[in-house]
């Protein structure tokens, strides 16, 4: 097979540049790159790919027994980088595109891989470009087409086709390159497309729910001190979602396996006359083991529509709540992680009733939330709390809006809270005659779980009831 030269002249002089990424930012200014040379690589079919790449590789067919396509020639020239943004003109067969995008550090430097790939569109719209690196490290890789390359710096352009042809290239890296180190670019906050590159085309290995045991807690987290706590007054317990979700690859070398588990910290305590805070959490216990690598934040399950809300028994009433959190956001204008200080869109939930309850029911109180009135609204996550006006109110929640996911493992590496996870408090207060009552409140838990490769959603709802004391 012929070298792919375009490829690694462009990025030679590429090089150069981004490595002053920042100054063309601060300047506002481009470099015209006038280089052509030529390469190829070749098309398959979905269904071949899978045949040759995907599965055991004992089941696999052979590539050479494969009926490719074409071979295809690759020019690329007309090389511009501005403010780290990159533009090229490439030609694949007879038909000439622009890709675009931003280059920035691969998901493998969590592991000290020395990577760096591209986020590039087609600005024709006639290829998707499922992925562009620069692998400048001696480690093991994965390999589709050109195994000589292994343990050796290479670099790879697989591209998709509007018939949903898969045309791969894979070639050597130049000497020029192998000074580029991938603490020069940024790690993107979302780069599940790099690691995944062959959504919609690979066929799992193995898809399937585990019912949720210390087993499957200890796999999905990596540790043991997940446990099904009971609900205790005054003390954290711990709500294990009763599914752990699994979903495995096996595409080239790699054997990719996915793990999560949704699980909530939630907290109550006795209402008296003081403001008495109940708190819920959502976390996740996640990680995707690529080959002996183990990644964090990089999964193909996400969760969306969170829905947290407390609901309140007698002599009690809720005044503010507060919300904290690490959630993405999945949208295409202003998205991306939001955290303390950010405002997020939500549904506010809000249940007034004409006078303080006496003698409810927990399928009273269950109604309060289940009937309380939604409007949406914009809060900020951090220590700025939202006033419930109007009393008493018997329910609070919020809804997060449809474009949020979280999905990144919240506790990992020995740290907390640096991953994803929601967190809803309320407030509430004794108001009634005097006297103290035992009494029962709610908290309400939905969500969605999406299988971003299956493209498969599981809602899921929990009540848990919340016995306590309501004093002066």
């Amino acid at each position: 097979m012929r070298k792919l030269k375009i490829l690694i002249l462009a990025v030679v002089v590429l090089t150069g540049s981004l490595l002053q990424t920042s100054v063309f930012a601060e300047n506002n200014t481009s470099q015209v790159l006038d280089v052509v040379t030529r390469g190829q690589g070749i098309s398959l079919s979905v269904d071949a790919f899978n045949e040759s790449m995907v599965g055991q590789v004992e089941k696999r067919k052979s590539l050479e027994s494969q009926k490719l396509l074409k071979n295809y020639d690759l020019k690329l020239d007309n090389f511009i980088l501005s403010g780290g943004n990159v533009s090229i003109d490439v030609t694949v067969g007879e038909e000439q595109v622009q890709l675009f995008g931003l280059l920035h550090a691969s998901y493998k430097v969590q592991n000290g891989i020395n990577s760096i790939v591209g986020d590039l569109t087609d600005e024709t719209g006639r290829y998707s470009v499922l992925l562009f690196e620069i692998f400048n490290d001696n480690k093991n890789d994965n390999l589709l087409i050109n195994r000589d390359l292994q343990e050796k710096p290479h670099l790879k352009l697989y591209l998709l086709d509007g018939d949903k042809n898969i045309i791969l290239f894979e070639t050597d890296l130049p000497e020029a390159l192998r000074g580029l180190e991938v603490g020069s670019f940024a790690e993107k906050e979302d780069n599940k497309k790099e690691m995944f590159w062959f959504k919609g085309l690979a066929e799992p290995e193995m898809v399937k729910e585990i019912t949720t045991t210390e087993t499957s807690i200890a796999e999905a987290s990596g540790k043991t001190d997940l446990d099904f706590a009971p609900m205790a007054l005054n003390s954290f317990s711990t709500w294990t979602n009763p599914t752990t979700y699994y979903t495995s690859f096996y595409v080239g070398t790699d054997y990719t396996q996915c793990w999560s588990l949704p699980y909530l910290s939630y907290k109550h305590v006795n209402v008296t006359s003081s403001d008495s805070t109940w708190i819920a959490q959502f976390k996740i216990a996640e990680h995707t083991k690529v080959g002996n690598y183990t990644y964090y934040g990089n999964n193909v399950f996400e969760y969306k529509n969170l829905k947290i809300a407390f609901g309140s028994g007698d002599y009690s009433t809720m005044i503010r709540t507060f919300q904290q959190g690490r959630i993405y956001d999945n949208s295409a204008f202003n998205g991306g992680l939001k955290k303390v200080g950010d405002k997020i869109a939500t549904s506010l939930i809000k249940k007034t009733l004409s006078a303080v309850p006496y003698g409810s029911t927990i399928n009273d109180v269950i109604g309060y939330i289940n009937t309380a009135t939604s409007t949406s609204g914009e809060v900020t996550l951090g220590s700025q709390g939202v006033s419930l006006s109007g009393s008493p109110v018997s329910a609070a929640g919020e809804k997060l809006a449809s474009k949020f996911k979280l999905e990144e493992s919240t506790d990992h590496s020995g740290r907390t809270d640096n991953g994803h996870y929601f967190t809803y408090q309320v407030v509430l207060n004794y108001e009634g005659n005097g006297s103290s009552k035992n009494t029962t409140g709610n908290l309400q838990l939905k969500f969605d779980v999406f299988n971003s490769q299956t493209n498969k959603t599981t809602p899921i709802s929990k009540d848990f009831t919340l016995a306590y004391r309501a004093s002066k």
